[in-house]
């Protein structure tokens, strides 16, 4: 479901099936979005969904896990970027990672990954790191 930064072409399911991520998940992206403007000093800021909603289908394509929380319109990848002296950085997937720890300490699924931010909006809380440099 669109917001007012994210739009349904952002969140869909990449097969094209029209599989959409519930407006919660857009509302966490909203609250990573606002949380970098001001960390980072800038109104600069892009969330880039890598994958949003997710099909069985286009789970098994990816090699996505079995029970994967985007088959069920809850979860996202993303990365978050902000604008520096005219050029775009990269916020560090462990930041916002610890971010939306501090935000939802008992409760989502959090994983952190060598480029992107896992978020998912399951009920008991439940984190990783999959970095390959810890």
């Amino acid at each position: 479901m669109s917001s007012k930064n994210f739009k349904n072409s952002e969140t869909n399911c990449n097969c094209g099936c029209q599989l959409n991520v519930m407006i919660q998940v857009n509302m966490m992206l909203e609250l990573v979005r606002a949380w970098a403007k001001v960390f980072y000093n800038t109104v600069n800021v892009a969330v880039i969904v890598t994958s949003g909603a997710r099909c069985r289908y286009w789970n098994d394509h990816e090699e996505g896990y079995k029970n994967s929380e985007h088959m069920y319109s809850i979860a996202c990848d993303f990365k978050v970027k902000y604008k520096a002296n005219g050029k775009w950085e990269q916020v560090p997937p462990k930041m916002v990672y610890d971010f939306l720890n501090r935000m939802f300490p008992n409760s989502m699924g959090l994983g952190v990954y060598d480029t992107f931010t896992h978020g998912d909006l399951r009920e008991k809380k439940s984190r990783w790191d999959e970095r390959t440099k810890k």
